[in-house]
């Protein structure tokens, strides 16, 4: 995404301030299933997210939505304009997602932590993701 922000060294892709408000702001709501369908839990001594059955359909679902409007809106903004506004849109959508989830882990971390401390039980905590187990 850090690369994607070079395109509005291009003036014709310069979305206006209220633009690049209300595509953020559609972002935001768009975050707030995602963020809503995502979870950690705790298996195995470690933490892992939870799979959502719902979660692809969702993905699918705000893609369609994105491909409307964006077949919608083509007739009242210029293609580049609206490719800016799209990309502040994902961003908007990404961002709060993003910041959310690393909340929810910190979370799951501290429990985690806490039984790890409490329990008798050996818990095996690792910051990486677990090497892949051999068949």
């Amino acid at each position: 995404m850090s690369t994607g922000f070079l395109m509005f060294v291009y003036p014709p892709v310069r979305p206006s301030a209220l633009e690049l408000v209300e595509a953020f702001s559609v972002g935001l709501l768009f975050s707030l299933l995602l963020i809503k369908l995502s979870s950690f839990e705790i298996r195995d001594n470690n933490i892992y997210m939870k799979r959502s059955k719902a979660f692809p359909f969702i993905l699918l679902g705000l893609l369609a939505v994105r491909l409307l409007a964006k077949t919608i809106l083509g007739i009242h903004f210029e293609y580049e304009v609206l490719a800016g506004m799209f990309f502040v849109l994902a961003f908007g959508m990404i961002l709060p997602w993003r910041l959310a989830m690393l909340y929810k882990f910190k979370q799951v971390e501290k429990e985690f932590k806490l039984k790890q401390s409490a329990g008798s039980e050996n818990w095996n905590f690792q910051s990486e993701n677990p090497a892949p187990r051999e068949s």
